[in-house]
């Protein structure tokens, strides 16, 4: 962000907090009369952003507080209270008992609270907040999926082995057709007529229209190689892995709207298509739960934003 947006952001009105300010990013400060946009310059790196801006690490963090829960004796109400209110309960513990009336009861209690921290690259810190937001939670969504016993699954886990094994596959016909004759021309020394230079040979032999003549003399006539790089079966093993890569993963030809043929009917095609999707259907759904919470972060953060302009 640019330094006035600092001052604005992070000054809360007071002088003295927005020479602290300037102290920190003095060279932003003095680089600010360049008018170059953040990822614009080539010697921008995390301590030295573009000239003209500032850049400040925001850091979201979940803390345990230490509080007061109270219930009140009258009304059986329970009520929170900061810990350095012991003192002063204690107190009015003992008015109340002095007064005949019975002592409110205090217990222990830890709250976790998010709270956001604005640093600079160097590590001070600029300012610091209680999540401003009606939900209490910070302003952005994750979703791990599928989070089973602290691990991630991801969806292209299952078909890992079958993607080296392809990785593999293509480079080995890659090399084999790499190293295969393409066309060799085996050219019998003895078949050469005199007159004729080797140089010559080369060029009539890739015309479509060139004659060579040839002694004849020998057992042995000209012959041209091409060597064939399909005799393994490396093909046709690539074909299967490709076969089991979409069987593994559930998404074949009917739900990546390719065609399957004119024989196939509506009904089949609608029918292979819901059954794909059986396999992605809880990664769809976790999705499209994603987006919803997204959207309701999104709307609380943004009511928010317009009634305090000052906060994220």
């Amino acid at each position: 962000m640019s330094l006035p947006e600092v001052y604005a952001r992070f000054g809360h009105g007071s002088l003295e907090r927005i020479s602290r300010l300037a102290d920190i990013f003095r060279q932003s400060a003095a680089r600010g009369a360049m008018p170059v946009d953040l990822g614009l310059s080539d010697d921008a790196d995390f301590f030295t952003p573009a000239p003209g801006k500032c850049r400040v690490v925001e850091m979201w963090t979940l803390d345990a507080m230490s509080r007061l829960m109270c219930s009140e004796p009258d009304s059986g109400d329970i009520c929170y209270r900061p810990i350095d209110e012991l003192d002063s309960i204690h107190a009015e513990n003992d008015r109340r008992i002095r007064n005949g009336l019975e002592p409110v009861e205090v217990v222990p209690d830890i709250q976790f609270v998010w709270n956001c921290r604005w640093y600079s690259p160097s590590g001070e810190l600029l300012d610091s907040c209680r999540s401003p937001y009606a939900h209490g939670s910070h302003p952005y969504v994750l979703r791990l999926y599928p989070l089973t016993d602290g691990e991630i699954h991801p969806f292209v886990e299952d078909v890992i082995d079958q993607q080296r094994y392809i990785n593999r596959l293509i480079m080995m016909i890659d090399k084999m057709m790499a190293s295969a004759a393409k066309g060799v021309l085996l050219f019998p020394v003895d078949q050469l007529p005199e007159d004729m230079k080797w140089e010559e040979v080369f060029d009539t032999w890739a015309r479509s229209d060139g004659v060579i003549p040839i002694t004849g003399r020998g057992t042995s006539l000209p012959q041209q190689v091409v060597t064939p790089t399909d005799g393994v079966g490396a093909y046709r093993l690539l074909e299967l892995q490709m076969k089991l890569f979409d069987n593994i993963s559930g998404v074949g030809d009917a739900l990546q709207g390719r065609s399957i043929g004119g024989t196939a009917g509506a009904a089949l095609y609608d029918r292979q298509v819901e059954n794909a999707t059986i396999a992605m259907g809880d990664l769809l759904e976790t999705f499209a739960s994603l987006i919803e919470e997204r959207s309701k972060i999104l709307e609380v953060c943004s009511a928010r934003n317009s009634a305090r302009p000052s906060l994220r």
